[in-house]
């Protein structure tokens, strides 16, 4: 049973969640690292609660002021990814989070866009969340529908898709370092009027190699390592409620973990427990 828990098949519902190996060109890592720690913190619009930067597709394509931007642009020109969230984005939203291995990790959530309307909080989940992972350090993201959990380990370079509006968080890091989890966070919008994030775009240098569109055709050609492959979940004849704990603790049950190997991209965990679960269990009884 644990041996089938890690591995991925052509199964059951369609995919939730994709990930693509080197997407990122690890020179290009660095440079998003270094904006980053020089990048201010995006300012709330009035009566917006998340703290974002927004980029219009059509600007990140023509006229990317940032390496983020330029990222943005880049991405939305591979037909692996449009094939998944479309070719008609309005743009993105986006953000970074940078903490110790050894921090609490980030608790378990929805992606969405929080802004007050006539005193209420109105909540919006993207269409697609993705993230860019720029360190190799920390616990995994967790993401589930109903009872299929996908775990992705940090890997530089590593991009990994998945809905918008599905819960999602960070693990406690299985072996943790003391060292930076850096991630940035890009959030795929079909309105514009729909993601929040700030209009006031940050300059910042280009990044250090180019995605010509050939060179970027090319990493989305089927079979190509850099290409988005689905994560199925399989059938892994465990109760969830053996493992509830564990999950509730924001950590991988350790009956699923996958040790590294040594010059290899980290493995996912991809299973679908034998029982239902809970849409809420995440909320109440943790």
């Amino acid at each position: 049973d644990k041996q089938a828990a890690m591995t991925s098949a052509e199964l059951g519902n369609p995919a939730f969640a994709w990930v693509a190996e080197g997407a990122i060109d690890l020179r290009q890592v660095d440079t998003l690292k270094a904006f980053i720690e020089e990048c201010p913190y995006p300012p709330a619009p009035p009566d917006v609660l998340t703290e974002e930067y927004w980029v219009s597709a059509e600007a990140a394509r023509s006229q990317p002021q940032n390496p983020v931007e330029e990222l943005v642009g880049q991405l939305l020109q591979r037909s692996d990814l449009t094939d998944i969230i479309g070719k008609d984005v309005a743009g993105a939203n986006w953000s970074w989070h940078d903490y110790l291995d050894t921090d609490e990790p980030k608790v378990y959530h929805t992606d969405c866009n929080r802004r007050l309307v006539n005193f209420e909080t109105v909540e919006t989940n993207p269409q697609w969340s993705s993230v860019v992972y720029l360190t190799d350090e920390g616990g995994s993201t967790a993401i589930w529908r109903g009872n299929e959990f996908v775990a992705v380990q940090p890997c530089r370079g590593r991009y990994l898709v998945f809905k918008g509006d599905l819960a999602h968080g960070v693990l406690h890091a299985h072996e943790p370092l003391g060292r930076d989890r850096i991630i940035l966070s890009i959030t795929w919008w079909m309105h514009d009027h729909e993601a929040t994030g700030v209009r006031e775009r940050p300059v910042g240098p280009r990044l250090s190699t180019g995605g010509t569109a050939t060179e970027l055709a090319m990493a989305a050609e089927p079979g190509s390592s850099c290409q988005l492959t689905a994560i199925r979940p399989i059938p892994y004849s465990v109760s969830f409620a053996e493992h509830r704990n564990e999950w509730g603790a924001q950590q991988l049950p350790a009956a699923l973990w996958v040790p590294r190997d040594i010059g290899k991209a980290p493995a996912h965990v991809a299973v679908a427990y034998a029982d239902d679960v809970d849409d809420d269990w995440w909320r109440f009884g943790r």
